[in-house]
């Protein structure tokens, strides 16, 4: 299984980690004392990151789901002093009410089995006036053979489309800003939707 997901972020990946860095930096207006959710945060590579964008006066939520997912976090980040693991489910963050500034997804959205909940979740853990980005890709034919289980019924295949990410968590409450170009790799078109949690 981890071979399929390691395959799958190997074809979906940005192509210039640090340019995307960097486009996270603008779009987020990063800074100390900041605090950010990385949601489906994975093998922790963003947590890390952010971590240290947002300095020891700022904190970093790291969320997955499943016991080994949370093991490994929680190794990685032990003597990491801004960095706190919480446990996720399909429907909840397990992130405390209205905590952060910024709530992170990438590559993860296209993965949610009930969109209205989680979204509903985020809400009530980003701080009013809070953002949430969402980096994610198109449905391919190239990724179809791993598309996910258990989606809802309105999903196309493996990826998601803007539209569908903005009309969603519009319906959750969320203000969109923007729809941001996204550097793609492969034949992977990717993409990202800003939003916020109005005040």
């Amino acid at each position: 299984m981890r071979m399929l997901i390691g395959f799958t972020l190997l074809l979906s990946g940005c192509a210039d980690v640090t340019q995307e860095h960097q486009l996270i930096r603008e779009h987020l207006a990063l800074q100390d004392g900041l605090t950010v959710a990385d949601v489906g945060a994975g093998d922790g590579d963003f947590t890390a990151w952010f971590a240290g964008e947002v300095g020891a006066s700022g904190k970093v939520y790291a969320t997955e789901i499943g016991a080994d997912a949370i093991a490994d976090l929680t190794s990685r980040f032990a003597d990491a002093p801004n960095v706190e693991v919480r446990t996720a489910t399909p429907t909840s963050t397990g992130l405390p009410d209205a905590c952060c500034d910024i709530i992170f997804l990438r590559a993860v959205y296209h993965h949610l089995t009930d969109p209205a909940a989680t979204l509903t979740d985020m809400h009530r853990a980003l701080k009013p006036g809070g953002t949430l980005l969402v980096i994610d890709f198109k449905p391919t034919w190239l990724l179809s053979p791993w598309t996910p289980e258990n989606l809802p019924e309105d999903r196309t295949g493996h990826g998601v489309l803007p539209e569908q990410i903005v009309a969603e968590a519009t319906a959750a409450g969320f203000k969109h800003e923007a729809n941001l170009e996204w550097p793609s790799r492969v034949f992977v078109d990717h993409h990202a939707v800003r939003l916020s949690r109005p005040d």
